[in-house]
């Protein structure tokens, strides 16, 4: 007579449960490189366009902060619909790619959207997002932090006494009715300044 295989099952379960915690608490560090290449920096740029336009992503700008490097700002249905559960989720309505030039190569990477629903508190993991970014763009390695930081430590981070937590931002001063006509006129454009985007979720659904 065989024996049930429930117990035992039941047994591996419980037994992977301690791993499965683990692995869920894993430290996140904040940025992705996706791919190393050897094509020219402009080459690089146009392709990266390419592949997240033919992504699950919607470019809605981009800007080169210095020379060789140029970053993409890009959202898409998951984050939007993310940004809008909490009070200050709009922060994560944006993934952002980049672009760089060095020495050895050029390099795409991406800002790691597990580390922004964390950092900026979400309801979603977005990992949804992150694999839409591998899938285009390819996935080398995590890297921007020694050892990174656990999400539970990551929702609590405060940079040092004195600076507000992620939740109690410091109003600079509020306008009675939205001025979004002169700072996308050409005052914006003056100096070192440009827009970048625009359009994105502004309050909760």
């Amino acid at each position: 007579m065989k024996k049930p295989a429930a117990p035992y099952v039941l047994s591996v379960l419980l037994l992977l449960l301690p791993w499965l915690a683990v692995a869920d608490s894993s430290p996140l560090k904040p940025f992705v490189l996706a791919e190393r290449s050897q094509q020219e920096f402009e080459q690089a740029v146009a392709l990266t366009r390419q592949k997240l336009t033919a992504a699950p992503f919607t470019v809605v700008g981009d800007f080169s902060p210095y020379d060789n490097t140029h970053v993409f700002v890009l959202t898409n249905e998951e984050l939007q619909a993310a940004a809008q559960q909490t009070e200050y989720g709009q922060f994560g309505a944006i993934a952002r790619v980049a672009v760089t030039q060095t020495d050895e190569d050029v390099q795409i990477s991406f800002v790691n959207p597990n580390y922004i629903a964390n950092a900026y508190r979400l309801e979603e993991d977005l990992q949804g997002v992150r694999e839409a970014l591998e899938a285009a763009l390819g996935n080398l390695e995590d890297f921007g932090s020694k050892r990174g930081l656990k999400p539970k430590k990551l929702r609590k981070y405060h940079y040092t006494i004195g600076m507000e937590y992620f939740d109690d931002p410091y109003e600079l001063g509020k306008l009675r009715q939205p001025r979004i006509g002169p700072v996308s006129g050409s005052r914006w454009t003056r100096g070192q300044c440009r827009r970048v985007s625009r359009g994105l979720p502004t309050e909760r659904g």
